[in-house]
């Protein structure tokens, strides 16, 4: 079991009654990773799109530990403990003592400036090192209204990054997601890419091949209900990614501003 879900279970292991309301475990959970800084667990959204801290890995975990461990259940809004397993002695010294001092904690919610992104403007990011709570902070950072994923196929085994998943948690954000399949480049020509030549034979095929005419009018189309859209994909450094090659081919189309996150 992940180190971070021992965690967990040893804050309800040590609350009263074995329990925490799901808004106050969020709450203590975040504290604690705060408290936590580099090493944290979670990332978190940010306090501004939620009236308190919420982190999607976390609700997650919480899931997987009632239905797949058995060790949780959830009723009336409360999490509860059913198997107690004393994770708590299985912690570090430094996260037993915090796990203690939980209950003696200040509030430690900070706010964050409210951003006020209106102008038009086309993003890329890829998700390749992140969790899903850091990659959607960054959007709602920017004020981002439509994710078009540009991937062949919208799986990963890395959670809430499948497509499935992905537009679940956007819905919950009310952040459109849309997927662009015929924009992705098939695995099969993405095994084995070593060397910055076999980028370059590689995307220099997919220049070749891109429905220009489909993509320009499909985004044009777009820009007329969003303003702010962002090409997402894997690959965390744009320059690696197709999704660089789509804004180099399509960008005199559109009179926007160009951000690479």
């Amino acid at each position: 079991m992940y180190y971070r879900r021992k965690v967990v279970l040893a804050i309800l292991e040590t609350s009263p009654n074995f329990s925490r309301e799901k808004v106050a475990l969020q709450n203590l959970i975040f504290k604690f990773c705060l408290k936590k800084d580099k090493a944290k667990f979670y990332d978190f959204i940010d306090c501004e799109f939620f009236s308190n801290p919420f982190s999607f890995l976390l609700d997650k975990d919480l899931e997987l530990l009632s239905a797949h461990y058995k060790l949780i259940e959830e009723k009336n809004g409360y999490w509860s403990l059913i198997k107690n397993e004393n994770f708590f002695k299985s912690l570090t010294k430094e996260d037993k003592e915090l796990v203690g001092k939980l209950n003696n904690v200040s509030n430690y919610l900070q706010n964050t400036p409210k951003k006020n992104d209106k102008d038009k403007a086309l993003f890329s990011m890829g998700y390749e090192g992140i969790s899903v709570d850091t990659y959607f902070n960054k959007l709602l950072n920017k004020g981002i209204n439509l994710i078009v994923d540009v991937r062949k196929n919208a799986f990963s085994r890395k959670y809430g990054f499948s497509k499935k998943e992905l537009k679940k948690i956007c819905d919950r954000l009310k952040i459109s997601y849309l997927h662009f399949d015929y924009l992705g480049i098939d695995s099969s020509k993405r095994k084995n890419l070593a060397t910055d030549e076999d980028y370059k034979k590689v995307f220099a095929s997919y220049k070749e091949n891109f429905p220009t005419e489909k993509a320009k009018n499909d985004l044009l189309e777009l820009f007329k209900k969003y303003s702010r859209i962002m090409l997402t994909c894997f690959e965390k450094d744009h320059n690696y990614c197709h999704r660089s090659i789509i804004i180099e081919l399509l960008k005199k189309e559109f009179s926007c501003e160009i951000v690479h996150l």
